[in-house]
């Protein structure tokens, strides 16, 4: 891929953007996600057209996918060291399944 590196950097000023809300271990605001998915499209629609290739969709779902990863992150790392504790992963986990029973 040709815009590696600017789409690495747009990734990074992407997570940097979020920062406050992460910082809150919160569920973004609906404005918080619609910019958020509106920098992604931006960041993935290489030949500016407007639309999204099969190829560009592929980047549009690792941005998404990444910044999913980063809010879980987050909200598990609750004594905020940086890292996550075997006992961090398994309440993550446990809340995970608890939701899912509830549906």
């Amino acid at each position: 891929m040709k815009n590696l590196a600017t789409k690495t950097a747009l990734v990074a000023l992407a997570a940097i953007w979020f920062v406050p809300s992460l910082a809150l271990a919160e569920r973004p605001s609906r404005e918080e996600m619609r910019a958020e998915r509106e920098s992604f499209f931006l960041a993935a629609d290489e030949d500016e057209s407007g639309g999204l290739t099969a190829a560009e969709l592929e980047i549009f779902t690792a941005l998404a996918q990444a910044g999913r990863a980063e809010r879980a992150f987050v909200r598990a790392d609750r004594d905020d060291d940086g890292e996550l504790s075997l006992e961090e992963v398994s309440s993550m986990k446990r809340k995970k399944h608890r939701g899912n029973r509830s549906r």
